[in-house]
């Protein structure tokens, strides 16, 4: 963790370096009004130009694309250029184009409030990419739901989407990841302001720490003042003031290159609160109505309606009440235009749900008399089909019944076989029992006759051995008879089976081998 901390801030020296050569004074509230914009509009104003000296329709969504991308940094309002986007994008086949159209228009309906019309154009865009298999713009896609989400407070949600957005892409050198680990941190923060220690608030500094790393090491100023905001808050919130002020610094510099007042003047309300904590009330004040003042420029109302509550706090605290007054009427304005933004929503989309179902039951009306017209012929098909299953059952049936017949033979023909080689298994054990007694007498009797002869001629101990030889094979053939060996039946002759035990087949053939 440190050796990461140590080379954020060896990274991030270069952009330091600036502000500390050339410091940077607060402006106070007069000279803050006095910004000069058209920097801020340059770039517009010439992609506009070339807006109107094309005729080709690609260039001209290209350009459209350019344009929204720029004005949503500083919440410029948008709606001429969606007009004449959703103009030109008037397709019956939804292309990339519409997918990449409604992602930015989320984007400036999501900053503007309309957060379930930003959702529909996410999730639209997003189903598109799932179709298409786009991985890398389906992870972008979530990391855009879950910062809409973010901004209606529902952080589980959020930390859902966000984490399937890590899942789908999580290159540590792309700068999708860096803005994943960027929106964690966010996440982590709102969730985790409890005291020191906290897991939610140790995942907030090393996601920040991942992504500020990233950011620095490629210039990326709009990720830098980003994480470098949400960092900074996080210090504040430890009461680590000078990391907490050098976060804020770092951030507010690249605000300052990337020309994003809309970020600045957050960035300047959070420092006049980091102040107010060290009780520098002036520098608090103003700090706060710099921030205030590039809030009212860009018109994004949050930070209106948050800027114009600092001012208002610390001019209620100076004892300056007309001052104090003037702020408040202004916070109590936004926090009302917001309220009625919020309902405004809500009953814009309670119509739009009713206009939908009207829509629905007309369509199921439609269906209806669509259904009747096509009744007969759907009849027809059924009795078709059903005609056909009825022939395949029958022929099924048919062979299912010649294959059980024959089984039933081939079982048949088993049982008859069993009942064979029970019989001469019983005859086997009958054969044993009667043969046994006799040859165990004969074995006695020529051990007997061997005792009493004296002086056995070769030819007469031939003789003894060949009727041993004998009486040893005749126990091996009971002996088989006994265990029950596997046997099959083979003609013997015209009308006679003869039993041949499958050991003895394998033995006759090992020896005609051998021969």
């Amino acid at each position: 963790m440190v050796y990461v901390r140590l080379k954020i801030y060896l990274l991030g020296l270069i952009l330091l370096i600036t502000t500390v050569l050339f410091p940077r004074e607060f402006i106070p509230k007069e000279q803050g009004n006095e910004i000069n914009k058209s920097i801020y509009h340059h770039d517009i104003d010439s992609l506009k130009m070339l807006l109107k000296q094309t005729d080709k329709k690609e260039e001209k969504i290209e350009i459209l694309f350019k344009i929204l991308e720029s004005k949503y940094i500083n919440n410029i309002n948008s709606e001429e250029e969606i007009k004449q986007l959703e103009k030109e994008l008037n397709n019956k086949v939804y292309t990339s184009q519409n997918a990449r159209a409604d992602y930015l228009i989320g984007n400036y309906l999501k900053i503007n409030g309309a957060g379930n019309e930003s959702m529909e154009r996410y999730y639209r865009a997003y189903q598109y990419y799932t179709n298409t298999n786009n991985i890398k713009e389906k992870a972008r896609l979530c990391l855009a739901l879950a910062e809409n989400l973010r901004a209606f407070a529902e952080l589980d949600k959020a930390l859902e989407f966000l984490y399937i957005a890590k899942s789908l892409w999580n290159d540590p050198d792309d700068r999708l990841t860096a803005e994943i680990n960027d929106r964690f941190s966010a996440v982590f923060f709102e969730s985790g302001l409890v005291p020191n220690g906290n897991p939610l608030r140790d995942s907030c500094l090393v996601y920040g720490e991942r992504s500020l790393e990233y950011s620095i090491k490629h210039q990326d100023h709009s990720l830098i003042l980003s994480t470098g905001n949400i960092l900074g808050s996080l210090e504040k919130n430890k009461r680590n003031f000078k990391k907490s002020l050098e976060y804020f610094n770092l951030a507010l510099r690249s605000a300052e290159i990337s020309k994003r007042l809309a970020d600045k003047a957050l960035l300047y309300t959070n420092i006049a609160r980091l102040y107010e904590k060290q009780n520098l009330h002036k520098k608090a004040l103003e700090t706060a109505l710099i921030g205030y003042n590039l809030a009212k420029q860009t018109n994004v109302k949050i930070y209106i309606l948050m800027s114009s509550q600092v001012v208002y706090e610390y001019y209620k605290e100076l004892r300056d009440f007309e001052k104090a007054l003037y702020y408040h009427e202004i916070y109590q304005e936004y926090r009302d235009i917001i309220y009625m933004e919020e309902k405004n929503r809500q009953i814009n989309l309670t119509a739009t749900k009713y206009e939908l179902e009207k829509i629905n039951k007309e369509n199921e009306l439609q269906k209806i008399k669509i259904s009747k017209q096509n009744q007969r012929l759907v009849i027809l098909w059924s009795t078709i089909i059903f005609a056909f299953i009825l022939v395949f059952i029958f022929f099924y049936s048919l062979i299912k019944t010649k294959k059980l017949n024959i089984e039933i033979r081939e079982e048949h023909r088993k049982v008859l076989q069993l009942e064979k080689i029970k019989s001469v298994y019983a005859m086997a054990i009958t054969a044993n029992h009667e043969l046994n007694q006799p040859l165990t007498v004969m074995k006695g009797n020529i051990e007997m006759l061997e005792m009493s002869l004296e002086n056995l001629t070769e030819k007469q101990k031939k003789y003894l051995n060949k009727i041993n030889i004998s009486y040893e094979k005749l126990l091996s053939i009971l002996q088989k008879y006994r265990e029950s060996n596997p046997m099959h039946f083979e003609i013997y002759a015209e009308d006679e089976v003869m039993v041949i035990f499958d050991d003895d087949q394998k033995g006759i053939e090992e020896q005609k081998n051998n021969e």
